[in-house]
């Protein structure tokens, strides 16, 4: 038909239309109804037929019957295994022949974003009887009952957090356990070797140590200055005394 259409399951040649996830609850509908139709109007018709005042309507209602039963024996042939495969199991046709589903996951590392391929052999969007029956004629019951008013799956579709439609608790396991065994290989902060930590005081202290050694150094040469210059300066004076009392004692 040169569409693409979401959830397709087929083309159904008696109504003219192709059933995907827009029209499945509608086409729902006509595989619970129409064979009820049909019951319905073969006993109107049989009745009719009983009816001597109704005799006149024969012809009509002898084809009624015949139709009826013919609409009613072709739906049950198949409505019962479409009703369940699409509402009880949640499979579309493309799916039936499908032994095994390959998902991928996508998920964010520090290097960058990995695909992760995984097999299932089973169907990951079966999610129950109540759930699937749920995802295709609505979350309430008031939704149910009104074909053209649309479940919550076909206005969300596409606009998931990680995927189109919801997937099955065992998908979300298997998700979740193989990415964390893949997270619990990688060491984020590497553990400290004990004989690090026992060197580590000692490595300080001898660092500690150096750093000080030259601070000290130039506090003992800075003192040995002081204690020089103060010699000196005793020296001079010593030196100006002396000459004092030397001449003194030549004036003498």
């Amino acid at each position: 038909m040169g569409r693409c259409f979401s959830v397709y399951d087929h083309y159904c040649n008696y109504l003219r239309t192709t059933v995907y996830l827009r029209t499945m609850k509608p086409y729902c509908f006509v595989l619970f109804f129409l064979p009820l139709d049909a019951v319905y109007s073969f006993a109107v018709s049989m009745a009719a037929l009983c009816d001597p005042s109704t005799r006149w309507t024969a012809p009509f209602a002898a084809s009624i019957v015949f139709s009826s039963l013919a609409i009613f024996f072709v739906l049950m042939m198949k409505s019962p295994y479409l009703f369940k495969r699409l509402v009880w199991k949640n499979c579309v046709g493309p799916e039936i022949c499908e032994a095994r589903w390959t998902l991928a996951f996508k998920y964010q590392e520090r290097c960058g974003t990995r695909l992760l391929l995984h097999n299932f052999e089973k169907n990951p969007w079966d999610l129950g009887p109540k759930e699937n029956f749920r995802q295709v004629f609505g979350q309430h019951w008031w939704i149910w009952l009104f074909f053209w008013w649309n479940p919550e799956r076909v206005s969300r579709y596409g606009n998931y957090s990680d995927r189109d439609l919801p997937y099955a608790n065992f998908v979300t396991t298997e998700f979740m356990d193989q990415i964390m065994s893949n997270l619990i290989s990688v060491v984020i902060n590497p553990p400290v070797p004990s004989s690090t930590l026992e060197e580590g005081p000692s490595r300080r202290q001898s660092a500690r140590s150096d750093t000080e050694r030259p601070s000290q150094q130039r506090s003992d040469d800075a003192a040995t200055s002081r204690v020089g210059a103060v010699a000196q300066h005793q020296r001079g004076d010593r030196r100006s005394t002396e000459g004092h009392s030397s001449g003194h004692d030549q004036s003498l």
